[in-house]
């Protein structure tokens, strides 16, 4: 695969990494470097598969490159995410607005929550992107959900206090 045609694809799934990327760790400067970071990694560990892909411009070719490419930068972000929400804990007592809730999970469950709702993924896909258990992403899942709902009912109650 020609170096543009990667980066014309790599160019179209851009605002879906930094969305991603500031799910994880909600800063704008650190989002975007997380993409560029996880684009680098992504090029040197997969410079062999990139190089021998035959892409010839169809669309059945262009969408499947496409989801490899979707997946492994996923996955590089979320493992970047992991580590770098650990050295910005001060982002999660940061006052998200509407968001703070979301904001006050750990990285996995927004992770996990953001690839289903935002990205419509399936618990399949999120297991790949994620490497989890299924089970792991179904319970994460729903707990992060039940926990979204608890913050915001204390949250509620106490503005009429």
């Amino acid at each position: 695969m020609k170096k543009a045609e990667l980066q014309t694809l790599v160019n179209s799934l851009i605002p879906k990494f930094y969305s991603f990327a500031y799910a994880l760790v909600p800063d704008e400067l650190q989002a975007e470097q997380m993409v560029i970071d996880a684009y680098a990694v992504f090029l040197v560990r997969e410079k062999k598969f990139i190089g021998e892909f035959k892409y010839k411009g169809e669309k059945k070719e262009k969408s499947a490159m496409k989801r490899y490419i979707m997946s492994h930068m996923l996955s590089e972000l979320y493992q970047m995410g992991l580590k770098r929400a650990s050295q910005l804990k001060f982002i999660r007592e940061k006052d998200h607005g509407q968001f703070n809730s979301f904001y006050r999970l750990n990285t996995a469950q927004k992770a996990i929550l953001f690839l289903k709702e935002s990205f419509n993924m399936s618990v399949e896909g999120i297991q790949e992107v994620l490497g989890l258990k299924k089970h792991q992403v179904v319970e994460s899942l729903y707990n992060s959900r039940e926990l979204i709902v608890s913050i915001d009912e204390q949250k509620g109650s106490s503005q009429y206090v």
